[in-house]
């Protein structure tokens, strides 16, 4: 599995690959995450490169720990569907 993280100012975009040689498959994801967000006052204040960074540990943060969980996710479904023919039937 091999998970990249392109960073830029406007969002994160997401490559997640996966590739089985042995069965000449693959699983090819990409997401892209924009957020803007308007300071309320009493945090308008504080300079606009200080709340960037501390946002976007943040969201770097929680989005690393919900791809981590939907990936092993997904790869526990789609070993399972790969090999039960039923629930390939009731997917």
């Amino acid at each position: 599995m091999d998970l990249a993280q392109d960073g830029n100012q406007n969002g994160d975009v997401n490559h997640v690959e996966d590739e089985d040689k042995s069965m000449d498959c693959s699983i090819t994801i990409e997401t892209q995450i924009k957020v803007d967000v308007d300071v309320p006052r009493p945090f308008s204040s504080i300079p606009k490169m200080l709340l960037q960074r501390s946002g976007n540990a943040a969201v770097k943060l929680t989005l690393k720990f919900i791809q981590g969980n939907f990936v092993d996710n997904l790869a526990k479904d789609y070993a399972k569907w790969a090999t039960e023919s039923k629930y390939r039937s009731y997917r």
